[in-house]
């Protein structure tokens, strides 16, 4: 039997590597969770491919609270310092991915405009069976919210009729309004592919936001009369993730270990890649919209977080309706990594958003926003 000494020195040799060991935990997470918010900041060509942490903070600010509530327990008072001055350097950041106002109030000097902007998933036309109730969903949405500017991604439509959405059934359903359109791809039955922006205000012109080498993701722009002021409204689709079915299905709480390990490493170099070139086609875009003369809005899909380049960079000079009048997280992406604002709209500081709202009419994997200024 051992001396009670022993067995003494035994339990301190235990308790300093448990101790070790959250503290080597808790200097993992709080690293993590600095670069994840840091990398916001910097260009991934700077920041390399910690730029692809903002795609995972919902997850990341999670564990860093359960680390700092493990920290409490144990007491560690210099570690929950050092948790806290984290978290409060964090927070600007933190704000734009959150919002618990209750929302805008309606504001008499309003431009009365309502904006809709939706990645339609191609009208669901490779939704099989329920290809056509998909789209007829987005359809019926559109004609219920009745916007005054629509900004679509990912569109589709035939110029030669077929029997899924011809071009001419389209602007039927959109009577009245003015059509500037970019199209990505064409099939050889004449259906269509790309962006396109809808008015009803008056048209003074509309152009495109030229992206180097890049035939899949760009921006078009329309400036519209809206009373006596003319707005120039973007809708922008910015560089997609562009992710494998077999890379989505890493985020399966079923799959399997060696399949994690297989194709973890590829899914990240594909982050980095999608996150490099985002960065390089954001820079773009906010010149041409620092260049121009008149009011703006930025809507569509950027593909990214609040907390990434891509946001930080245009909110240096635009505004986030969402901050302005939304409520709770605003989740726009309905994929596998839940929770994520993907989906913007952005404005100049002479216009103020009233409402913002999104919607889950449609099968698209994301959710159309509606906001009123």
């Amino acid at each position: 039997m051992e001396s009670p000494a022993k067995e003494i020195k035994k339990l301190s040799h235990w308790g300093k590597f448990v101790r070790f060991v959250f503290r080597l935990f808790s200097l993992v997470v709080v690293s993590f969770y600095l670069l994840s918010y840091l990398s916001s900041h910097f260009t991934p060509s700077v920041f390399m491919f910690f730029s692809v942490l903002g795609l995972f903070f919902w997850p990341l600010l999670l564990l860093f609270l359960f680390a700092a509530l493990l920290m409490a327990i144990r007491k560690e008072w210099k570690w929950l310092i050092v948790f806290g001055i984290c978290f409060a350097f964090s927070l600007p950041d933190l704000f734009s991915f959150f919002n618990f106002h209750s929302g805008g109030q309606p504001s008499s000097s309003g431009i009365g405009m309502t904006l809709m902007t939706h990645n339609t998933h191609l009208m669901g036309y490779y939704d099989g069976e329920s290809a056509k109730k998909n789209r007829d969903a987005i359809l019926n949405e559109i004609q219920n919210v009745k916007p005054n500017i629509l900004c679509l991604q990912e569109c589709y439509w035939n110029t030669n009729g077929g029997d899924f959405l011809s071009e001419q059934s389209r602007n039927e359903i959109l009577s009245g309004y003015a059509v500037h359109e970019r199209t990505t791809h064409v099939l050889s039955d004449g259906g269509r592919f790309g962006l396109v922006i809808f008015s009803n205000y008056p048209v003074v012109s509309q152009g495109q936001v030229p992206f180097d080498n890049e035939v899949n993701n760009f921006c078009i722009y329309m400036d519209v009369l809206v009373g006596s002021d003319t707005v120039r409204v973007y809708n922008a689709h910015l560089q997609s993730f562009r992710l494998k079915k077999k890379s989505l299905q890493l985020f399966d709480e079923n799959i399997d270990m060696n399949e994690i390990q297989n194709e973890s490493k590829p899914l990240f170099i594909q982050l980095y890649r999608s996150s490099l070139k985002r960065s390089q086609q954001v820079n773009v875009l906010a010149a041409h919209i620092e260049s121009c003369k008149y009011k703006v809005v930025v809507a569509g899909d950027f593909n990214d977080t609040p907390i990434s380049y891509t946001y930080n960079r245009l909110t240096r000079s635009l505004e986030d309706s969402f901050q302005e009048a939304g409520n709770g997280i605003g989740s726009t992406y309905r994929g596998p990594l839940l929770g994520l604002r993907i989906d913007y709209v952005l404005h100049s500081k002479g216009l103020r958003a009233s409402s913002y709202g999104t919607s889950d009419a449609g099968a698209s994997d994301h959710r159309p926003v509606i906001v009123k200024f």
